[in-house]
């Protein structure tokens, strides 16, 4: 009898400390602890922030994609919100995204011999070239070049 009086109450001690363990101290009254998470699209990866309190004002990180001009940070992946400012005053755990648009680029044509129809065209980053060909009765068309080279036009940029 003396055993089984032991091993209750091994087992007794045993069950309140997984009781005590699992209990929050102070009543639970500790501040929530939480992240801003960053859906970058397409752009270079940024770590998570962790740790946050309601209430941290936090220094929103300016993310890179190659192309492209960063537009802001939205609390909608569909940028239907306003973007957020610089100093972001963190409430809740949330994710924040990118918002980008592709970089325009100009390219200007200068003929000496014949005369261009157009001579200025734009392009956004990623974007296919498409230029057309000038026409003479006197003259071939020998391409476009650039600093004495032939410039042969793809995508923009040039690649």
């Amino acid at each position: 009898m003396n055993k089984v009086k032991k091993l209750l109450v091994f087992l007794l001690i045993v069950s309140f400390s997984f009781v005590f363990t699992s209990c929050e101290m102070g009543g639970g009254s500790t501040s929530e602890k939480a992240s801003i998470t960053f859906e970058v699209n397409g752009g270079d990866e940024i770590e998570s922030k962790y740790n946050l309190t309601s209430g941290d004002t936090v220094l929103l990180p300016t993310p890179t994609k190659v192309g492209n001009m960063f537009l802001g940070w939205y609390l909608t992946s569909d940028f239907s919100t306003a973007a957020l400012p610089k100093q972001y005053t963190y409430t809740k755990p949330v994710t924040l995204y990118a918002n980008w648009a592709p970089l325009s680029y100009t390219i200007t044509l200068v003929s000496e011999e014949v005369a261009l129809s157009k001579t200025t065209y734009s392009f956004k980053y990623g974007e296919e070239i498409v230029i057309g060909e000038p026409t003479s009765d006197i003259y071939e068309f020998g391409g476009w070049y650039l600093d004495g080279k032939l410039f042969e036009l793809k995508t923009m940029p040039d690649t």
